[in-house]
C-alpha cells in the first residue's frame, strides 16, 4: 500500500474501528495497566487523566484513567475548544462520588496529550463555527477527519476527510465530491447528527528540520529516497491543478510526470505506449483454462449461444438506449469491442459479479459505454429467450401428446 494511503486520516479511522472490534473479541481484558498501554489503541488514541478529589469528610483521593475518545452529550457547545479543554483540564464542586456526602473539589488534568484525538459528539449542539484547529494548552491540533451520522433513514453514514491537497472531500456510498470548508464551519450542518471528529497533533516547528515519524513521506530521487514533511506541514500543492470531478486527462498527467517540486531535480517520466486495444477480449481469453470459471459457459457452448441469439448481425444492429436509433447495418464502422466481447463482457458481470467500474477498466472503455452494453446485452437475452418459452418449457396437456 502505498505511504500517501496509509497515513491518511480515513485510513486511519478504519485501523482505529477494527482494533477496537480486535480489542473486544480477544477473550479477556488487559490484567493491567501496562498490559493496556502495550495495545497499538493506546499507542495511537490513549490519554492519561488524572482526578482529583479533595473532600472535608472522606479525605478525598486521587485517580489515573485512561482514556481513547471524549464524548460530548446533550449539550449546547458554545465554543468547542472551550467544551474539549474543559474536559480535559478543568475544577469543579460536586458531591464527592467517594463518600456521596459532603461537596468535593475535583480537578481533572490531562499527563499526556494523544498523538491523535477523537472527540464524539452525541445530541449536542453547536452555537458556534466548527473550529479546524484547537490550541490545547500549547499543544496544536488539526482537523483531520469527520464522520457524520445523521438522525433519520434519508440520509447515511458519511466521512469528510482533509486529503493531502489540503481540500476537504465528501465519501458517502455512491459518489466523493468536494465540501467547503465554508460550508463544514457552519453550526446547522451538524443539526441532529452524532459526529465523531478527529484531531491530529502537529509538528511544532521549533525543532527546525527534525521530522516526526507520524508527519513524513518518501519521495524517490535519484538513487536515493528523501525524507520531507508531511503535507499537511509544507507547502507543496502540486495534485492541485487536478479536477475534483475525476477529469480522466489529469489523472493519466499525473501518472506520466510527477511534479518537480517532489522530485530532487528532474522530472520523472513514464512512457506507458499508445493504448488501441481492450485489457481484455474474447479473443485473448478464449484459450484460457479458467475460461469457463469465469463465464459458466466453455468456449464452444460461448460460441452456440452466440450463434443461437443472432451472432454479430444482430448484436452490432441493437440500440444503446431504448428511445434511440437503430444503427444501419450497412453502415457498420469498426468498433473497438467485436460482437464476441460484448456477450463475454455480460456473461462476466453475470457470473462473476464485476461492477461497471471493473468492467470498464478491464475492457479499457468508458463508465458508460459498459453501463450500456450490459444493459443491451440484458435487455437482448431476455428477449431472445422469451421468444423461447413456449419449447423451453411446455406444458403439461403439450407433454402428454
Amino acid at each position: 500500500m502505498p505511504l500517501e494511503q496509509r497515513s491518511s486520516p480515513l485510513f486511519v479511522l478504519v485501523v482505529f474501528v477494527n482494533l477496537i472490534r480486535l480489542s473486544y473479541s480477544c477473550g479477556r481484558p488487559c490484567e493491567s495497566v501496562a498490559d493496556y498501554e502495550a495495545t497499538p489503541v493506546a499507542k495511537i488514541w490513549k490519554y492519561e487523566q488524572e482526578t482529583e478529589v479533595s473532600c472535608s469528610f472522606c479525605g478525598g483521593d486521587e485517580q489515573k484513567k485512561f482514556k481513547c475518545v471524549l464524548e460530548l452529550k446533550d449539550q449546547s457547545i458554545r465554543d468547542l475548544q472551550s467544551s474539549v479543554e474543559s474536559e480535559l483540564f478543568n475544577t469543579k464542586e460536586e458531591v464527592c462520588p467517594l463518600c456521596s456526602e459532603n461537596e468535593a473539589t475535583i480537578n481533572l488534568r490531562v499527563v499526556d496529550m494523544p498523538k491523535c484525538l477523537l472527540v464524539h459528539l452525541e445530541k449536542c449542539t453547536l452555537l458556534s463555527p466548527l473550529p479546524f484547529e484547537l490550541d490545547i494548552r500549547g499543544t496544536k491540533l488539526s482537523l483531520k477527519c469527520i464522520i457524520v451520522e445523521p438522525k433519520g433513514v434519508r440520509t447515511g453514514c458519511y466521512i469528510i476527510t482533509r486529503c493531502h491537497d489540503h481540500r476537504f472531500r465528501r465519501f458517502n456510498d455512491t459518489q466523493i465530491t468536494v465540501a467547503s470548508p465554508t460550508r463544514l464551519s457552519m453550526e446547522n450542518f451538524y443539526t441532529n447528527s452524532n459526529v465523531t471528529l478527529m484531531y491530529e497533533s502537529k509538528v511544532d516547528e521549533q525543532w527546525g528540520n527534525q521530522v516526526s515519524t507520524d508527519h513524513i513521506m518518501a519521495v524517490k530521487g535519484d538513487n536515493k529516497i528523501q525524507i520531507q514533511p508531511h503535507p499537511d506541514e509544507s507547502p507543496v500543492r502540486h495534485a492541485e491543478s487536478l479536477n475534483d470531478e475525476g477529469d480522466q486527462e489529469g489523472r493519466d498527467h499525473l501518472a506520466r510526470t510527477c511534479d518537480a517540486e517532489v522530485q530532487t531535480e528532474q522530472k520523472c517520466v513514464v512512457d506507458r505506449g499508445v493504448q488501441t486495444l481492450p485489457y481484455y477480449s474474447f479473443e485473448t481469453c478464449r484459450y484460457n483454462p479458467k475460461f469457463k470459471f469465469f463465464t459458466g459457459l466453455d468456449v464452444e457452448e460461448f460460441l452456440t449461444l452466440y450463434e443461437l441469439i443472432g451472432g454479430d448481425d444482430t448484436i452490432s444492429t441493437l440500440k444503446r438506449k431504448y428511445t434511440g436509433r437503430t444503427p444501419d447495418s450497412k453502415k457498420k464502422r469498426q468498433q473497438k469491442l467485436s460482437s464476441e466481447d460484448k456477450l463475454f463482457m455480460f456473461l462476466l458481470r453475470l457470473r462473476r459479479g464485476f461492477t461497471l467500474e471493473d468492467i470498464a477498466e478491464m475492457f479499457n472503455i468508458g463508465h458508460t459505454l459498459a453501463e450500456d452494453i450490459c444493459y443491451i446485452m440484458t435487455r437482448h437475452l431476455y428477449l431472445s429467450f422469451k421468444a423461447m418459452e413456449n419449447e423451453m418449457f411446455p406444458t403439461a396437456a403439450q407433454q402428454r401428446k
